[in-house]
């Protein structure tokens, strides 16, 4: 199940890397969120190693992270 959702999380960076990276880039998202993720020492196996966007498909997992203040609680 996983492994399927984490495949179509590479094929869509790798279909559309100009998108993600303006996505992912964009100032007003920049602002409220970082892309993280665990990631894999090489990109994988059925990947291009020299793709633009290689650093995001060697990811697991990947996820947004919102800092939010003590106060919020």
């Amino acid at each position: 199940m996983f492994k399927d959702a984490t495949r179509m999380v590479r094929d869509y960076i790798v279909e559309n890397g100009e998108e993600w990276e303006r996505i992912i880039h964009d100032p007003e998202f920049e602002k409220y969120f970082t892309v993280q993720g665990t990631a894999l020492k090489k990109v994988p196996v059925g990947y291009e190693k020299e793709h633009p966007q290689a650093e995001y498909l060697k990811f697991k997992r990947w996820y947004l992270e919102y800092p939010i203040e003590d106060e919020a609680f």
